[in-house]
């Protein structure tokens, strides 16, 4: 036996002691942690949300419960308000659910209906009388449901209130004096919205103020709670009720005299008076222009924007009523504390809820402003009504407000609150509809949802026994054949060492790929046609079938839009990014001192990520203060726009008479003095103009408009024409990393080539189309598949900057997936879309290899 053959034995004899150690470890360490866990403390799992002195709050209530229960350990997960909801589905789904969460009020019928929430009847019914009779007992009602009637006030108790608040108007007190409003007044004995309407105009008259800035009477919020409590003022309500008072969510009410009279108010003073501010698009915020002291009031707001407005020293604020029509309504905004169905330790999981509600938590939350504390005996104490460190305020107004509060009802279905922002939006943000015709619309709208093939019928479950069996019947078949084949390979033992070696570097990365790449994609083919909200185990699935497919091409109206979205910037943008990044790699390849540092200027931007991308093009995007409409809006006026044009277009003419003339004296022609006094001229002639044409763009009248790029404009949606322009204009921010592909190629094209077209008598473009572009066609090809790729993958830039956009003018295709994935919780359908997806890009991807056969040129390969 050789000293190869043995150290080669002797390395295979460690690495399977290695493994098989690392084997035996992990079985001690798994019986070790079991009994460990019999002997530690219970462990529950918190999850919440909240801002730092939100935060500090649960955190020092842990603590003290901790040390108050020496049995139980907590830990505490805080991703966020925005984050929260997708990071509880998705515990849920993993079917490790934290114990005890924060139960928002829109995710309470759905987790009651899928039984993942545990009814609290049987604990809060032993505890004594006192102790609950402290709640506001709206609250207990609001956190009742009964999925049989799908009705909320009714049925199971499945959360205990933590807080909540009623709404109010806050206002700028120094503004209404100025304006002469008496706001003490409206304190004390209310006011009506004929009221609120006069009161604006009055301090609109105040515009401009003295630094210039638009001053305006109010800001009426339209989010889909704010807005239901205006419509309750005026009598009107979302959806309709039969006869025992039960919600018909199948049937809206906003077509009915009071919603129809609220939302003209709306749009009166939006649209028509202007008194109160109206911002369509990417535009100043209102609430900022709050805090600036240019907004007389604003609302309808809750407790909550005391924490924001406790920093301002600019003015002084307080709140008043909100106001009334022909009825008193309040919308109540809450949050309480549920517990999962799913806890191992149930008892003790309620035991904390009831610390976490108690009188200590109470008094902290009021006295960091953050909402009405829950306990009666709190709120109407000075800890509430006067807390320590908060600018006195009349938080009587949100006390009051609870005697007229109300529970607002909203459907299962989260496609709903989307479908009334973007249609009642039209007729009170945009004017572009009336609110007749934006009722019966959306009421179209909503009719068709429900009436989606999905919602047809109850599906049967998916059956994930026999799809598992012949998924692994076909694995082992394909393992056997490809065993098979091995062996009847005829090869030496050399050649079979190194097979085996070869198969055993790769099988990482296989067995990586396998679990990690091709099963989520075989899993997300089978979720294609199920029914699954991610919100429970994948065992809980229903299978559909190919309804999903057919919902998709033959009843979902915004598959077409999102395609539509995605198309319109996929042929805009690539070309316009390819030749942009070509461009500047050609300027890149110069040869001139510092080029390496613009190289790098150029790269950096393709670099940065998405979010902080899409955050910066907010502000230049702005339609009010935004460099880019600040740049256009001047070059508008006709006049010095067309000087200003001249100018640009005689110096560009004098330097290609300039370039002649010296070229000519290079090869040795005399320069006649009239021949060398045109450049002169010329340039002499376009600075004069350009100055001519500044001034004028500075003093003279303006043209049109520049476009409010993601927004409405004197009603008609600009969105639908200039949004997925701007989007290109932003992509251009990032063709850096194909510029440095592009700048590759290009040095790597031989410079004999240039040199025997220049022989030749090739002009510049000639060498262009006949050497450089040929040269560079394999790395065009890529550039190319890769950019149809990325495009078709849009979705940050969207989701942070517009959302869907007005009438779904910015609805990508992956944005309209996530959504139906993690906003509407319709994962089955989500993944039917990806996989659409996956066969459009592989269509465009062959079509491009197909069409590219006789274009690219591949230097070295036979043809």
């Amino acid at each position: 036996m050789s000293f190869a053959s043995i150290v080669r034995k002797i390395l295979l004899l460690l690495v399977v002691a290695i493994v098989a150690w690392a084997f035996f470890d992990f079985g001690r360490r798994i019986v070790w942690r079991q009994q460990q866990l019999a002997e530690r403390p219970i462990e529950l799992t918190v999850m919440h949300w909240g801002d730092p002195a939100e935060d500090k709050i649960m955190a020092d209530l842990v603590t003290t419960y901790e040390r108050e229960n020496k049995n139980v350990r907590v830990h505490r997960i805080n991703p966020g308000a925005a984050a929260f909801s997708t990071k509880l589905m998705t515990m849920m789904a993993a079917d490790t659910p934290p114990d005890v969460f924060y139960l928002k009020p829109d995710m309470l019928p759905k987790l009651a209906e899928l039984k993942l929430i545990a009814p609290l009847n049987a604990y809060v019914d032993r505890e004594p009388q006192e102790w609950k009779s402290d709640f506001f007992p709206i609250l207990f009602e609001a956190f009742r449901f009964d999925p049989a009637s799908k009705q909320i006030g009714r049925g199971n108790l499945y959360g205990l209130p933590k807080d909540f608040t009623t709404a109010v108007f806050w206002c700028n007190t120094d503004l209404l004096d100025k304006a002469g409003v008496d706001w003490r007044a409206i304190q004390k004995t209310g006011w009506t919205w004929d009221d609120f309407e006069r009161e604006a105009r009055k301090v609109r008259a105040l515009s401009p103020a003295a630094n210039g800035a638009e001053i305006y009477g109010g800001l009426i919020q339209i989010w889909p709670d704010t807005l239901r409590n205006v419509l309750w003022t005026y009598g009107g309500e979302f959806f309709a009720r039969d006869a025992a008072g039960n919600v018909q969510f199948e049937k809206l009410a906003l077509d009915q005299p009071g919603a129809i009279k609220a939302m003209e108010m709306i749009a009166r003073v939006r649209l028509k008076d202007r008194t109160v501010f109206n911002a369509t698009g990417i535009a100043k915020d209102g609430g900022q222009e709050f805090k600036n002291g240019n907004i007389g009031f604003i609302g309808p707001l809750g407790q909550w924007m005391v924490t924001q407005y406790n920093s301002i020293t600019a003015f002084n604020w307080d709140c008043v009523p909100v106001p009334r029509g022909s009825d008193k309504a309040a919308q109540i905004f809450y949050n309480g504390w549920g517990m999962s169905s799913q806890s191992r330790h149930a008892d003790e999981s309620y035991k904390l809820i009831r610390f976490l509600c108690g009188k200590a938590g109470q008094v902290q939350q009021a006295r960091a402003g953050l909402a009405i504390p829950a306990l009666q005996s709190v709120a109407y104490s000075d800890d509430f009504l006067k807390p320590p460190g908060i600018k006195p305020h009349n938080g009587q107004a949100l006390l009051d407000a609870v005697k007229e509060a109300r529970i607002g009802p909203l459907p299962q279905e989260a496609e709903f609150a989307r479908l009334l922002d973007r249609t009642i939006n039209e007729a009170i943000q945009a004017g572009s509809l009336t609110p007749q015709q934006a009722a019966e619309r959306l009421q179209k709208e909503w009719t068709a949802e429900l009436g989606a093939p999905l919602r047809q019928k109850q599906w049967p479950k998916m059956p994930w026994v026999p799809i598992v069996a012949v998924a692994a019947g076909m694995g082992a078949a394909v393992v056997a054949l490809m065993w098979w084949r091995a062996k009847r390979e005829k090869i030496g033992v050399l050649d079979r060492a190194q097979s085996r070696a070869g198969f055993g570097f790769v099988s990482i990365w296989v067995i990586g790929f396998l679990v990690f790449t091709l099963g989520p994609m075989i899993a997300s083919l089978l979720l294609a046609f199920s029914e699954w909200t991610g919100l429970v185990p994948l065992r809980d699935a229903r299978f559909v079938g190919v309804t999903n497919f057919r919902q998709l091409f033959t009843y979902d109206p915004t598959f077409a839009q999102s395609l539509k979205v995605t198309a319109y910037y996929v042929i805009l943008g690539v070309p316009t990014s390819q030749i942009a990044a070509l461009a500047i790699a050609m300027l890149m390849n110069s040869r001139v001192r510092g080029i390496a540092v613009f190289r790098t200027i150029y790269f950096v931007p393709s670099v940065v990520s998405g979010v902080a991308l899409s955050m910066l093009w907010l502000q230049l995007f702005n339609n009010d203060y935004g460099l880019i409409n600040k740049v256009l809006r001047p070059l508008l006026n006709p006049v010095g726009g067309a000087v200003t044009v001249a100018g640009v277009l005689m110096l560009l003419l004098g330097g290609i008479v300039w370039v002649s003339v010296r070229r000519s004296a290079d090869r040795g022609a005399p320069i006649e003095p009239a021949t060398g006094l045109v450049p002169g001229l010329f340039f002499g002639g376009g600075v004069a103009l350009l100055i001519v044409g500044i001034v004028a763009l500075l003093n003279g009248v303006a043209g049109p408009k520049p476009p409010n790029w993601f927004g409405y404009s004197d009603g008609v949606n600009m969105a639908a024409r200039w949004a997925i322009p701007g989007f290109v204009i932003m992509s251009l921010w990032g063709v850096g990393g194909g510029m440095i592909i592009y700048l590759a190629g290009l040095k790597g094209i031989p410079i004999s080539l240039y040199e025997a077209a220049r022989i030749d008598g090739a002009s510049p473009w000639r060498q262009f189309t006949s050497v450089t572009l040929p040269m560079l066609s394999p790395l065009i090809f890529y550039n190319l598949v890769m950019a149809i790729i990325g495009s078709f993958q849009v979705f940050t830039q969207a989701f942070v900057m517009t959302g869907a956009g007005p009438e779904n003018a910015t609805l990508f295709y992956v944005l309209q997936l996530y959504y139906q994935a993690f906003e509407y919780h319709n994962m089955g359908y989500a993944s039917a879309m990806a996989w659409v997806l996956f066969v459009i890009v592989l269509l465009l991807t062959m079509i491009v290899f197909k069409g590219s056969k006789n274009l690219v040129y591949y230097e070295g390969l036979k043809t």
